[in-house]
């Protein structure tokens, strides 16, 4: 049985919401397709320790710590984050990089805006 979760959430930009459960660390990225204020592992675009997000129109850009499997911080990679970039303009499509180089060079291809930037921040475990 598939687990689901009561979540607050917040809409950025057409079905895609900035989504919480439980501590302050928990934030993920959503699509649309819920029922009863509920999600699924099935409606998850981005997962859990999104720690920055930025947004317009057509873009959102994101920062994420880097988890496990298991959805523990990984003590090889602590502090490693994950650059993932959501393009709304047709059907969502999902880019995420190890690094901020390649994230940089397809925001560039792309054509998002340089002053699209990451102006929504959260506290995290890692950055106290």
């Amino acid at each position: 049985m598939e687990k689901d979760y009561r979540v607050s959430e917040q809409t950025l930009i057409k079905n895609i919401f900035l989504s919480r459960f439980g501590n302050e660390e928990n934030r993920f990225l959503t699509d649309n397709l819920r029922k009863n204020d509920k999600v699924s592992q099935a409606n998850v675009l981005i997962s859990r320790f999104v720690y920055a997000v930025g947004h317009d129109a057509n873009f959102i850009i994101a920062k994420q710590f880097v988890m496990d499997q298991v959805g523990l911080m990984n003590p090889k990679i602590v502090g490693s984050t994950r650059y993932h970039l959501l393009d709304t303009r047709t059907e969502t499509q999902i880019y995420s990089f190890d690094n901020e180089s390649e994230f940089k060079t397809r925001r560039t291809i792309l054509g998002v805006p340089d002053s699209l930037s990451f102006f929504m921040q959260f506290k995290n475990s890692d950055k106290r």
